[in-house]
């Protein structure tokens, strides 16, 4: 998600690897990233206003989400990734859990609440 565009910021404190596959795969996806913190800011923007254009942004930033977490969970297993359960591994478990997550929970609720948002 978002932690690959911050990531070179910190350090490399979510780099699960120093490999230059690893490595290249994470770098990537820039514009996924970039269209899910586009899509992401978006959406809060329009909560704060009420404008029924949040659902839509929020649809479009669960779908990146799901798709960057597909990428993550795709390629951690064929790679051995998960083997590994130090601290970082853990923490791109949550990142990928999050990525399927997140929307399974916003999703619905932007549906069952977009009369509040004036749709």
């Amino acid at each position: 998600m978002e932690r690959y565009l911050l990531d070179p910021l910190l350090c490399g404190v979510v780099q699960t690897s120093g490999d230059t596959a690893y490595l290249d795969f994470e770098r990537a996806f820039p514009v996924a990233d970039a269209r899910l913190v586009f899509a992401s800011a978006w959406c809060a923007i329009n909560c704060a206003r009420r404008r029924p254009q949040a659902v839509l942004w929020a649809l479009v930033a669960s779908g990146a989400s799901v798709y960057l977490g597909c990428m993550d969970a795709l390629y951690n297993p064929e790679h051995g990734n998960y083997a590994s359960l130090d601290a970082r591994m853990t923490l791109e478990m949550l990142i990928n859990l999050s990525s399927f997550a997140s929307p399974a929970i916003l999703i619905p609720y932007f549906w069952r609440n977009r009369r509040w948002f004036g749709t």
